[in-house]
């Protein structure tokens, strides 16, 4: 994978031609929420399952719904404690991408807890597109529309 889509909007999604994507968002992590991004994709797609404000048994049984629903891998952010992602590796088959956001992170332990990858935020190897938000490509849209009249 060369190029990945950082969003949770399905249309963004749909439309997008990267190679895969990662779907976090500042939310509580919903099932219904990740059902409907891995649906709307024609490419594999990283889900988040907590580890900020969401947390527990919660982000452990949304890890093993999503990859019931075919997710290519769980994403857990950064605060997430390491006894944490060893109990989400010992629950779910697919990658478990543990997100590092600072060089005070225990990234190390991570990968022995269980972690298949890092995602480092805020800098990677990858290419890694952050889509404006539709409002303000519509806004964009409608603009142009209105000069052709």
């Amino acid at each position: 994978m060369k190029s990945l889509l950082f969003s949770p909007d399905v249309a963004l999604i749909r439309n997008s031609n990267a190679h895969a994507v990662m779907s976090v968002y500042p939310f509580t992590p919903q099932m219904a929420i990740n059902q409907s991004l891995i649906n709307v994709s024609s490419v594999p797609v990283f889900t988040g399952e907590g580890g900020g404000t969401t947390s527990g048994e919660r982000s452990i049984q949304l890890a093993f719904q999503s990859e019931q629903a075919r997710v290519f891998g769980v994403v857990v952010n950064s605060p997430m404690e390491n006894e944490l992602i060893r109990q989400i590796a010992q629950v779910v088959d697919v990658p478990v991408v543990a997100t590092v956001s600072s060089e005070h992170d225990d990234d190390i332990g991570k990968l022995n807890a269980g972690a298949n990858m890092l995602n480092v935020s805020g800098g990677a190897n990858t290419i890694t597109y952050s889509p404006p938000a539709s409002a303000d490509i519509f806004a964009e849209l409608m603009a142009k529309y209105r000069k052709k009249k």
